[in-house]
């Protein structure tokens, strides 16, 4: 898309988020019959009434997102349904039908409005269920992010085994993360045994998770686009690999070993701890495998694109995930 027409939608979506648009539309629309727990329904009313229409349709990419059986790995699933909610998405945004190339520029517009009302609602609630509630809220977000850029790099592909090869890839990351998720909660539940509070961060840390992969999806569109200079926080694959792993060895030795030692109550607590140490064990167990099924796709995905771009740079792309992760999993006592 050339700058003529990003400088065109860009004014389309601003006209229509700050009322200048027909299309706000706020006295024939309302938020009587959304959920409760729904973000819309709690959103800023300064902020819905620019575009009640956009804001009630995206409800229902939050009600998707919620679903019970909504799971990651359901790849080519979600990817339908996030391209149906992204293209409805930027008609309402800007007034238009847009092309899927010039829908990736709008959706990124669009999620910042998401997040940022999210983070702005109309009345601000500072208990565990209300930080529970945002953050899940922010997650969903970051969900919808994670499969617009998925998307964009399907789309940016030249081959049809380079998109092979970054589904396949992102495949695997879908069952690391099946793996890093309830390994990471576990560990807070464990640390903050019987404390709201563990809720509100289990959520906080899924979010630092996804958008290890939201950045490094984001920084190869860039390059696959030749955008330059794109972040480069990366390292050598084989030391930052060391390093998660050794990070959560600590992690689980150090959480497990003060528990132990501070377990000097009843009965009745004992035999749910025990479980929830013995399910850590069994998912640090798997941890190796699964990182390494990500890791060797992610090196065939660099491997095939690297005329496209800098070798060294993509290996640091992965590299940067695996640091991100380390550190998210450096947080324990």
């Amino acid at each position: 898309m050339n700058i003529l027409s990003r400088i065109y939608y860009l004014f389309a979506f601003l006209c229509v988020i700050f009322g200048i648009s027909s299309t706000s539309n706020a006295s024939s629309l309302s938020r009587e019959a959304l959920n409760e727990y729904s973000p819309i329904s709690w959103m800023n009313d300064s902020i819905f009434e620019t575009n009640p229409a956009l804001f009630l349709f995206a409800d229902s990419m939050f009600q998707h997102v919620d679903a019970k059986e909504f799971t990651l790995r359901d790849v080519e699933k979600n990817l339908e349904k996030m391209n149906s909610f992204r293209a409805k998405l930027c008609e309402l945004a800007t007034g238009s039908t847009l092309d899927e190339t010039n829908q990736y520029f709008v959706t990124d517009s669009i999620a910042s409005l998401l997040t940022y009302s999210i983070n702005n609602p109309s009345t601000e609630d500072l208990s565990t269920h209300g930080m529970i509630f945002t953050n899940w809220a922010l997650k969903d977000v970051l969900i919808f992010r994670l499969f617009n850029e998925l998307s964009e790099l399907l789309n940016n592909c030249r081959s049809e085994n380079q998109r092979d090869l970054i589904l396949t890839s992102f495949k695997n990351w879908t069952e690391l993360e099946d793996v890093f998720r309830p390994l990471y909660n576990n560990l807070i539940l464990l640390e903050f045994w019987e404390g709201s509070i563990g809720g509100p961060i289990c959520i906080a840390g899924q979010i630092d998770i996804v958008e290890a992969e939201v950045n490094l999806l984001k920084n190869e569109n860039a390059i696959l686009l030749d955008k330059y200079p794109v972040p480069d926080n990366g390292t050598y694959l084989e030391p930052a690999r060391q390093l998660l792993l050794s990070c959560i060895d600590i992690s689980i030795e150090d959480v497990v070993s003060l528990y132990e030692e501070d377990d000097d109550d009843g009965e009745s607590e004992e035999p749910i701890a025990t479980a929830t140490i013995n399910e850590i064990k069994t998912l640090s167990q798997k941890l190796p495998s699964a990182l390494d099924k990500w890791l060797e796709s992610r090196v065939a995905w660099t491997e095939e694109i690297s005329p496209y771009g800098t070798r060294a740079f993509l290996k640091r792309n992965t590299g940067a995930a695996l640091l991100k992760y380390a550190s998210l999993f450096s947080g324990f006592h």
